[in-house]
Parts: structure tokens; C-alpha cells; sequence
């Protein structure tokens, strides 16, 4: 038997596809934090399409093609979705429908993670 190896097809953690599904990963998880559930399931089309969106981007990360995460990329892609979350509140878009989000309560939240993404730029702590 002779190994080859696998010439990937897939998309890379960095290209902007993934990185714009990250994105809509992050959209949905803190709509979802928020108890909005009815702003999470309107994100990113329906259940087919988030099935995608995640298989997508878990298929991107999985660098070695074994089929699941080893812990390496796992992380990697924890600490982008956490980053895209950031950026999602730094925003500062009041979830759709949410008609008592107080609006120091967002500004306050964006500054925030502006200082996190500020932080983050100067020494990679997300």
C-alpha cells in the first residue's frame, strides 16, 4: 500500500467564505444567547442551510481531513468564532424584533468589545 496524499479540495479557515459563515455563526449564537430564538432561526436561511453553513466550516477546519477535530483545530476554530462574536458586538446591532434592547445596554456592550478587539489586535488574547 502506498500512501498519497490527499490534495484538498475544501475551502481554508481563512478564506472569506468561511470566514463570512463564521460570521453567520456568530450572528446566530448570540441571538440564541439572547433568548431570541425567533432572530436565530430567521439568520442564515433555514435548517438546511445552517446544516450547511456548519458542515462547511467544520470541514474547513478539519486541516488533517480525519472526518472530526483533533483538539488543534478545534480551538482554532473556537477562537475565530469567538473573535467573529466580538465583531458581531462591537457592532452594536440591536437583534431584529428585540424591542426592549436599551440602547445604553448596546453601546455599552460595543465599547466593550471594541476594547476586546483592540486588545486582541495588540496581542492575540481572544
Amino acid at each position: 500500500k502506498v500512501d498519497t496524499p490527499v490534495i484538498r479540495g475544501e475551502i481554508s479557515p481563512s478564506s472569506p467564505e468561511i470566514q463570512q459563515s463564521l460570521q453567520s455563526l456568530a450572528s446566530i449564537t448570540l441571538a440564541l444567547l439572547s433568548g431570541d430564538e425567533d432572530a436565530a432561526s430567521s439568520l442564515s436561511g433555514g435548517a438546511t442551510q445552517k446544516r450547511h453553513v456548519v458542515t462547511q466550516v467544520f470541514q474547513a477546519y478539519d486541516l488533517c481531513e480525519s472526518g472530526t477535530l483533533s483538539v488543534e483545530e478545534a480551538e482554532a476554530l473556537f477562537e475565530d468564532l469567538a473573535r467573529s462574536m466580538v465583531v458581531e458586538l462591537s457592532k452594536g446591532t440591536p437583534v431584529e424584533g428585540d424591542d426592549h434592547a436599551d440602547e445604553k445596554e448596546v453601546k455599552a456592550a460595543q465599547a466593550h468589545a471594541r476594547r476586546v478587539l483592540a486588545d486582541d489586535e495588540a496581542g492575540n488574547t481572544i
